[in-house]
């Protein structure tokens, strides 16, 4: 070999040693670099800023090394922007999500670790399975199990409960107006009684059908005064919701125990052995209140939306939540009104309340790439402390029993939700509406209410059978 040959090799074969060091020691540079990057968690969650809980994240960065990205969003358009975000695998890793949406978004959430609490319950832990029973009312633990009942699929942080809004001044007026139509020999017991019958909503369904009459002005089909907005589908917030919640308070379930089939349609047996159709009396008591030769008439589907009917003061009682009565507030703020608690069907001893509720579910989504971070800040971030904070920053209220137990003396909303409904539903959407479109097949197109329930049972059928994506 010619000895420059030598030379040009020697000096190609040092240069390729060089190089491979190079790039062994850039690579440790970059195992160091990445071993260094703290985990990330990002946290979707509506209407509320960082600030409720930056207490709680600063701690929890400190000892964990992590850092939390905390994200406010607002209702519009927020579950197509989550979703197209996770497909980009963008986050969030921790998203806050309405309850009735938890069935929707299975593909999207992974099963809690049974542990998951262990190191948050010292010397005494329990699965958490067994954990979220003893911890949250019935109404919202079982919305947080999967289909199978087996596995935790999301936490709580903040629940609200449906209640009446109401406007004193239009009881005041009503009983005003009767007492003129009285006259001056006006009975002085019937007048008692009726200004107790309109001190405040009623209390049972009962009640309120009593109030209709003196709470509505009306000429004919024209109302210019409404009791209560019932009885459509379209100018009533929460229409579907308010007739599911009136099937349970009936007896009878939405769905199947193992949420395959559509029940509300079907009669039950009572105690007495009389077979009754809750679902046919729900619909049409419902649909009543916008029937014209009905005495409890005082609402139907040509009417104003019921929000701004209510602010104008041309609606006494309004089936409401927290979002909606803020709303009212901001809109109307020279408005003055009231909470009452949701009317049963029965009071006293004996009855069982039911009630209509709706909560925030935390999920952990499968695509985060820190996930056992995501998991480590889940467990202090829907905690006793951290949920007390969301709840009063948002005037709701926290889902723990306990806490719930020691307001319910003295707040009768917060009494409601333990004793209340969380609506499970597949394909929300489509769900709400086959609900709504029983209401106008009632209301407007002339169908009974056994052939309505009949159809509708077989759009819910056919949603249920619809695979998860």
């Amino acid at each position: 070999m010619q000895p420059w040959l030598r030379i040009v090799l020697a000096i190609l074969g040092v240069g390729a040693f060089i190089v491979v060091v190079l790039l062994i020691i850039n690579a440790v540079r970059n195992r160091d670099t990445a071993s260094s990057t703290p985990p990330v968690v990002r946290v979707w969650r509506l209407e509320q800023d960082v600030d409720v809980v930056a207490d709680l994240v600063s701690e929890f960065e400190e000892s964990s090394g992590a850092d939390i990205v905390f994200t406010k969003q607002t209702y519009n358009g927020y579950e197509i922007a989550a979703l197209k975000s996770l497909a980009a695998r963008q986050g969030p890793d921790i998203w806050s999500i309405p309850s009735f949406w938890i069935a929707d978004q299975y593909p999207r959430t992974i099963d809690l670790p049974e542990n998951l609490l262990a190191s948050a319950q010292g010397n005494t832990p329990v699965s958490l399975k067994e954990a979220i029973k003893l911890d949250y009312p019935a109404g919202i633990a079982r919305l947080l199990l999967d289909d199978k009942g087996e596995k935790v699929v999301a936490l709580p942080s903040v629940v609200d409960t449906y209640r009446i809004i109401y406007n004193p001044a239009l009881f005041e007026a009503a009983y005003t107006e009767y007492r003129i139509r009285q006259g001056e020999g006006a009975d002085e017991g019937s007048l008692q009684a009726v200004r107790r019958l309109l001190g405040a909503p009623g209390k049972t369904w009962e009640e309120i059908i009593e109030q209709v009459p003196y709470l509505t002005l009306r000429s004919g089909a024209q109302v210019s005064r409404s009791a209560i907005a019932l009885g459509s589908a379209d100018n009533i917030p929460y229409s579907s919701d308010i007739l599911q919640f009136l099937i349970h308070q009936n007896g009878q379930e939405i769905v199947s125990s193992d949420r395959t089939s559509a029940v509300f349609h079907l009669p039950i047996t009572s105690p007495a052995g009389v077979e009754i159709r809750p679902g046919e009396e729900a619909l049409r008591f419902f649909t009543q209140f916008s029937n014209v030769t009905s005495s409890a008439y005082t609402w139907n589907a040509s009417m104003p939306d019921a929000v701004q009917a209510f602010g104008e003061g041309k609606l006494a009682m309004l089936i409401a939540d927290q979002n909606t009565a803020a709303e009212i507030a901001t809109r109307f703020p020279r408005l003055e009104f009231f909470n009452a608690p949701m009317p049963q069907i029965s009071i006293g001893p004996g009855s069982t309340p039911k009630n209509l509720i709706v909560f925030m579910a935390e999920v952990v989504t499968p695509t985060t790439p820190n996930r056992q971070a995501a998991l480590n800040f889940l467990v202090p971030y829907t905690g006793s402390a951290s949920v007390a904070a969301m709840a009063s920053e948002r005037g709701v209220y926290t889902p723990y029993k306990s806490r719930l137990e020691a307001q319910a003396d003295g707040d009768p909303l917060a009494a409601q939700i333990l004793t209340g409904v969380a609506l499970y539903k597949r394909q929300h959407d489509q769900f709400d509406q086959a609900f709504q479109q029983m209401i106008r097949d009632v209301a407007q197109n002339g169908l009974s209410p056994a052939d309505a329930l009949t159809k509708g049972s077989e759009e819910i059928n056919r949603l249920l059978k619809l695979p998860v994506e």
